[in-house]
């Protein structure tokens, strides 16, 4: 009798999860409590959600964070690609901070389509700063 209800529910939650893993594997992170969670939203913006705008204890505060969080520095996809090499290699530091597994080719394409020439650059980066013992 009620097996239907709870199906449909089941199937939505689901469906809800396969969307939020796939916002996520592009970057979109939407966190419940950003203040704890991540600290670039100390920047400015609202980080959350809109069906969590409602919900108690995911104000957002211009205080700093009070947890350390290494997640904390997930670049936006829509994010440019820096052109100058300072913060290229600061940025490529943060990335493979929080994720030192990464290909050349996965951190490329979070600055949009494929681009040989930007995968070629982030190689390079990353073969510097590993000689130098920093990642």
């Amino acid at each position: 009798e009620n097996a239907a209800p709870e199906q449909e529910l089941l199937t939505r939650l689901v469906a809800l999860n396969h969307a939020r893993a796939a916002e996520e594997k592009t970057g979109h992170i939407r966190w419940l409590r950003p203040e704890y969670q991540n600290r670039s939203s100390d920047r400015g913006g609202d980080l959350r959600s809109p069906t969590q705008a409602h919900l108690p204890g995911t104000e957002t505060t211009s205080s700093p964070s009070k947890i350390q969080n290494p997640k904390s520095s997930i670049i936006n996809p829509s994010s440019p690609w820096p052109s100058k090499l300072p913060q290229q290699v600061t940025l490529l530091r943060q990335l493979l901070a929080t994720d030192p597994t990464a290909t050349p080719a996965q951190l490329s394409n979070r600055f949009g389509r494929k681009n040989p020439k930007r995968t070629e650059q982030i190689e390079g980066i990353i073969e510097t700063l590993k000689e130098l013992g920093q990642v």
